[in-house]
């Protein structure tokens, strides 16, 4: 078994916009999600804000890709983004969602919480939640990964990343999830029916809009690549240097979602002194 050497830190959950404007403009005013910092790359803005001390970020390219696949289990990888507070934080977004014009009729109440799925501009799911009981309320983001073995891709990132199985949990609708916390995010796997067609080998992040990739800092991305590599991990982007001052590469779990894997590069011995 091979794994990297130490265990990758989550950093930032990566969506992109098809609708640039429409989607800063729900995730700020309507979710009221905390501006944090824009910083241009040469494709674009990475744009970036924060949930309970999470980021989550816009990567806002200058040529937007199509649309996103819509529905929970239409398509595999990264299909859906919870957002979870307490009672007052969730009835300010209902306000705010209402405000806006965007239907709240559909939000359910359970002996442990209170919920509402919609969608943003784009048609990225999104699960606005409260627990009844805080102290079931787990991470304040997470990440839900449609898999047609949901087993393997729990597995994939509790070898690799370090992250912490939780569990299966079966529904009475007959669904099931496994749960995994990942540092400050919980990601939960379900299954796709055969009849849903497998990721594509190699799909960038960048080839469509939707909620597209997670980030980790590892100690050094080309060693954490070859060994991914070497244990059979798709790579849909090789490592490269950035500015001159971190590596960056891309890697799929077995749902073909992304992982971007950063690592700072040493500074020179004259930046030093």
């Amino acid at each position: 078994m091979t794994d990297l050497p130490l265990a990758a830190r989550f950093t930032e959950l990566g969506l992109i916009p098809h609708e640039e404007a429409a989607m800063r403009a729900f995730y700020t005013e309507v979710l009221g999600l905390v501006p944090v910092s824009d910083t241009e790359i040469p494709v674009g803005v990475n744009r970036r804000y924060a949930h309970a001390g999470i980021t989550i970020k816009l990567l806002c390219l200058k040529k937007p890709p199509p649309a996103p696949v819509r529905g929970l289990s239409r398509a595999p990888g990264l299909r859906l983004l919870t957002l979870l507070g307490d009672a007052a934080w969730y009835e300010d977004r209902l306000a705010r969602l209402a405000a806006a014009g965007i239907d709240t009729s559909r939000a359910v109440e359970t002996e442990a919480a209170r919920a509402l799925f919609i969608r943003d501009p784009d048609g990225n799911a999104v699960e606005l939640a409260t627990m009844k009981r805080p102290e079931e309320a787990g991470p304040a983001v997470q990440i839900g990964i449609a898999a047609h073995d949901p087993e393997a891709v729990a597995r994939f990132y509790e070898r690799f990343f370090g992250a912490r199985y939780i569990g299966h949990f079966p529904y009475p609708d007959g669904h099931s999830n496994e749960k995994v916390d990942w540092g400050p995010v919980r990601l939960n796997i379900w299954g796709l029916p055969d009849s849903v067609a497998a990721p594509e080998p190699g799909e960038r992040h960048s080839a469509r809009a939707g909620i597209r990739y997670l980030t980790a800092a590892v100690p050094s991305v080309p060693e954490a690549v070859d060994r991914l590599a070497a244990d059979g991990v798709s790579v849909p982007m090789p490592t490269m240097e950035w500015r001159g001052i971190a590596h960056i590469a891309f890697i799929a779990d077995p749902s073909g979602a992304n992982t971007e894997l950063t690592s700072r590069l040493a500074a020179p011995t004259a930046a030093r002194a």
